[in-house]
């Protein structure tokens, strides 16, 4: 990805960012899906970094889901509700 910007700078690829790690780890919503449809048919770039990040992250979507939980869990129990899960 080198020369991509950051998903903080607001431009069209670090939104795009964002919404590729929401489609591997399984969190994106049908909305966000299309959204990231029209993105990649748009940008050249966009479709470069898509490649790239799934070809870097696919391969460790186990260890990416295992933190996705672990921090659902500290974040469940810094709130306290963990005593309002049935």
């Amino acid at each position: 990805m080198g020369s991509t910007k950051s998903i903080k700078d607001g431009s069209a690829e670090g939104k795009a960012e964002a919404l590729i790690i929401a489609e591997i780890t399984g969190s994106i919503t049908p909305e966000e899906a299309q959204e990231l449809q029209k993105l990649r048919a748009a940008s050249a770039c966009v479709r470069l970094i898509s490649e790239d990040m799934h070809r870097i992250l696919d391969p460790q979507i186990d260890e990416i889901r295992e933190i996705r939980t672990t921090s659902a869990q500290k974040i469940i129990a810094l709130a306290g509700t963990k005593n309002f899960i049935p």
